[in-house]
């Protein structure tokens, strides 16, 4: 049963089954005991009959008829019929009685075993009805009535009552509280996650024994399990942002400390020592730009345009822009147009910068006078832009965090060159914004050398637009 509702409806089917086979088996046995009982009963005073008959007649057999009467222990009330199938106490007698044999039919007919040998008295036993023949030529049938009539009584339920009840409690009582207890442990344990979760306490996990649950309160908590690690990964990674902001405004803000100092120094303050004050104001302006954007794009709050956008075209664009400045550096860019067109939907502008700031990390990483590779690529599975470098690459366990904020990877450039470390973080944020995905591998030889670092960005086919 791997849902709660199967288990919570398996769990009353299963009670009402075993209460209704334990309340069959109970009635079968107090009807079988109560047959019992009546035979057993009915045998002693069928012997007691014929012995007043033998000893006192149809006056004796009277007197033992009223004293059964008033004998409430016993199960039945014995009317007594006589060879004119009248009650010898004018009882009344029960529908349809059948009729009272005419004769004795001999004695000495009867199987002996059926029989038990009184004073002038024979009884024959066999049946619900025993027959009294006296030496007179009188006989008796006897003939038991249950002292308790109705539905109830026939069905056993009078006697058996007081045990059904108790089954049913039993039961009911058993299989409902380890249906309460299946329910109610992974409860507690959901709740006390939650309120350590709410203390702050972001290490608190659901136990092993809720998360092994196979219906939807185990999906629940492997669920809340995610959310937890997720909260911790974004709370930390909040932490660690306004520790890499406050790192990297510090630096600018003391270069341009040390040059109004400078300048306050110097009759006529030096051109190169503006300049300088002019760059540091334009890194800044950079980063607090980057830090927004990431921001206003993780957050949803990007007002992005959604239109029909040729990739090929748009590759075009960024790739003759970076070809210009890849030619002041003795880098190259390696461009090659698709042979048919290629679109999505999205916003322009972002999508843009996304693959240009993947190409100029690219040129920035790639050793002066080799070459990126720009490639347009589509499969079944969608759209691809792969950017190729042959740079040093990036250690394999910085690989999943290349796509954080202020992650440098080996191989990343010094401040000097311009890198802040948003570009692609910038770039991963627009994607997932798109509803696509970016990732980076190190491209690697035969003999496992590393021959420079791979980025691709992808759009799954739903999002693609066909050609027209």
């Amino acid at each position: 049963m791997n849902r709660l509702f199967v288990r919570i409806f398996g769990a009353f089917f299963l009670t009402l089954l075993l209460v209704l086979a334990g309340a069959v088996a109970i009635t079968t046995w107090t009807l079988n005991e109560r047959e019992a009982r009546a035979a057993r009963e009915l045998q002693t005073a069928a012997e007691q009959a014929a012995e007043a008959l033998a000893l006192r007649g149809r006056t004796g057999l009277a007197d033992w008829a009223r004293t059964q009467q008033s004998q409430t222990a016993t199960t039945a009330v014995i009317l007594v019929i006589d060879d004119l199938g009248r009650e010898i106490l004018q009882r009344p007698l029960p529908p349809n009685p059948s009729p009272a044999p005419a004769t004795n039919a001999a004695a000495a007919d009867l199987d002996e075993e059926f029989f038990g040998d009184l004073p002038t008295v024979a009884l024959n036993l066999p049946g619900a009805r025993p027959m009294l023949y006296s030496e007179d030529g009188e006989h008796f049938e006897l003939i038991p009535v249950p002292r308790v009539r109705g539905p109830l009584a026939a069905i056993g339920l009078r006697e058996s009552a007081p045990a059904l009840l108790l089954l049913a409690l039993v039961v009911t009582a058993l299989i409902s509280g380890a249906l309460a207890r299946s329910i109610t442990d992974p409860i507690v344990d959901l709740q006390s996650t939650t309120e350590s979760l709410a203390g702050g306490k972001l290490d608190s996990r659901v136990p092993a024994r809720t998360l092994r649950r196979r219906d939807e309160l185990g999906r629940f908590s492997r669920s809340l399990d995610s959310m937890a690690e997720r909260l911790a990964r974004l709370v930390n990674a909040r932490d660690e942002l306004l520790r890499n902001v406050s790192h990297e405004l510090r630096s600018p803000l003391t270069r341009m400390r040390l040059a109004i100092g400078l300048t306050r120094q110097a009759a006529q303050p030096p051109a190169d020592t503006l300049e300088r004050i002019e760059t540091e104001i334009a890194r800044l302006d950079r980063l607090i730009g980057g830090v927004l954007d990431v921001a206003r794009l993780d957050s949803g709050h990007a007002d992005l345009q959604r239109e029909r956008i040729d990739l090929g075209d748009l590759l075009a664009s960024v790739a003759q822009d970076a070809t210009f400045e890849a030619a002041s550096t003795s880098r190259h860019l390696d461009w090659q147009p698709p042979s048919d067109s290629c679109c999505i939907e999205g916003d322009r502008h972002w999508i843009a910068a996304a693959i240009e700031n993947v190409v100029r990390n690219a040129l920035r990483h790639t050793p002066a006078g080799s070459t990126v590779m720009l490639r347009l690529e589509r499969s079944m599975e969608g759209i691809d832009v792969v950017v190729s470098d042959s740079g040093a690459g990036i250690a394999p366990k910085d690989l999943s965090r290349v796509f954080e904020p202020f992650q440098r990877g080996t191989g990343s450039v010094p401040d000097s060159q311009g890198g802040i470390g948003l570009g692609l973080a910038i770039t991963a944020s627009v994607m997932k914004a798109h509803g696509g995905s970016v990732s980076a591998r190190n491209r690697e030889a035969s003999d496992g050398s590393v021959l420079g670092l791979e980025i691709r960005l992808s759009w799954p086919s739903q999002r693609s637009i066909q050609d027209v």
